[in-house]
């Protein structure tokens, strides 16, 4: 994982600031340096392989497969540093398919249906805060928006003590919380929203929970 981030140059970003936190990008030249304004939506690929150090026989969250020790997985998540993890909104960990299930399971829902609700929510998001979406807010304003109640509010600040959360990462917690209430058409954040934003935190002290979207 390290050598990827390394090779894209990305390796500094372990301790410093991401575009995503800057909203700009500089482009390093021979002669010059010029920024760029940008937004960019920022993704990291944590394949497991047979040559990964933390999980030799390349079959990690596989629990049929994977010989490896105990620990193993999580010694290898562990190597991106808690400022990088902490930036980090969505960690989704993904099983392999049963067979079964591709042949037979339930279809699942597509791409259009999802679409629309993706479209509804941003259309909420723009009307409710002057064309902005949920991402472009933070501190006073987004737990305006977040419409937090007093036992919403006293359960955020349990989850983000139980996760060890950085006032960054709380405050991503939230962020993620009140859009999946505006996928759920719901007007304020409930305690339904911030236990799903919480599934999906980088895993800290707690070992990774398979999710898949």
């Amino acid at each position: 994982m390290s050598r990827r981030l390394k090779c894209i140059g990305l390796s500094r970003t372990q301790g410093g600031e991401l575009p995503t936190s800057s909203r700009a990008i500089l482009m390093s030249g021979a002669i010059q340096a010029p920024g760029f304004t940008c937004a960019p939506a920022w993704v990291v690929a944590q394949v497991w392989r047979r040559d990964s150090h933390g999980c030799p026989c390349g079959h990690a969250g596989d629990e049929d497969r994977c010989s490896c020790a105990q620990g193993a997985p999580e010694r290898y998540v562990g190597r991106i540093s808690g400022p990088l993890r902490d930036r980090i909104d969505v960690w989704v960990t993904l099983a392999r398919i049963k067979a079964a299930a591709m042949v037979s399971g339930p279809e699942p829902e597509s791409s259009a249906v999802v679409a629309a609700r993706i479209a509804a929510a941003r259309a909420r998001q723009q009307a409710r805060l002057g064309g902005r979406l949920n991402a472009r807010i933070s501190g006073r304003a987004l737990r305006v928006v977040a419409g937090l109640h007093t036992a919403t509010a006293r359960h955020l600040a349990e989850l983000a003590d139980a996760e060890l959360l950085s006032g960054r990462g709380t405050e991503r917690l939230l962020r993620v919380a009140r859009t999946i209430a505006d996928l759920a058409d719901a007007g304020d954040v409930g305690l339904e929203h911030l236990e799903e934003a919480a599934r999906w935190r980088p895993p800290s002290t707690r070992p990774p929970v398979a999710l898949a979207v």
